[in-house]
């Protein structure tokens, strides 16, 4: 048996993740963040505008698979857009606060840090899950062409929706 003396400590953590990175290679992050963000909400944005005048249109049936399809298509659409808003601005701010505004208080980037992490974390969870809805009811209508009705309906697909967004 060897005897420990002493058992070695971790250095204390007293600098914040980004303190020794390269100040441009945070702008640039930020600045991509921000760029991202625009791009991501113009294009759900059409998404869910074309969706919603899809949806709204003469030629869809209330009874249509495809308009079922579409209902799932506008969750995922909104899903996207609220998960660009929430997320992607704490995020670019968070990147800027150290160099563009250093009298930032450690409570607002915590504050920032948190809105970030747990809209992410929800919108993403939520997305995957409803990826999986429409993945569910597409392999059922492939599975059983012809019943697919009894199961794939408006009740079953609003009771998916609202699980996922609970």
């Amino acid at each position: 048996h060897v005897a420990i003396d002493h058992v070695t400590q971790p250095p204390p953590i007293t600098m914040m993740w980004n303190e020794h990175a390269i100040p441009w290679l945070d702008i640039v992050l930020a600045l991509f963040c921000i760029l991202l963000t625009l791009v991501s909400t113009c294009g759900n944005a059409v998404s869910i505008r074309a969706i919603v005048k899809l949806k709204t249109s003469r030629f869809a049936d209330k009874n249509n698979l495809g308009s079922i399809t579409l209902v799932i298509f506008l969750n995922l659409a909104v899903c996207d857009f609220l998960q660009t808003l929430l997320s992607a601005p704490f995020t670019a701010l968070m990147l800027f606060s150290g160099r563009v505004q250093p009298g930032i208080s450690p409570k607002t980037e915590l504050i920032l840090c948190n809105v970030a992490g747990v809209s992410y974390f929800i919108m993403s969870r939520a997305s995957i899950s409803i990826v999986a809805v429409l993945s569910l009811v597409r392999c059922y209508v492939i599975i059983r062409p012809m019943n697919h009705h009894n199961v794939v309906n408006w009740r079953n697909v609003y009771v998916a929706l609202t699980i996922v967004w609970v």
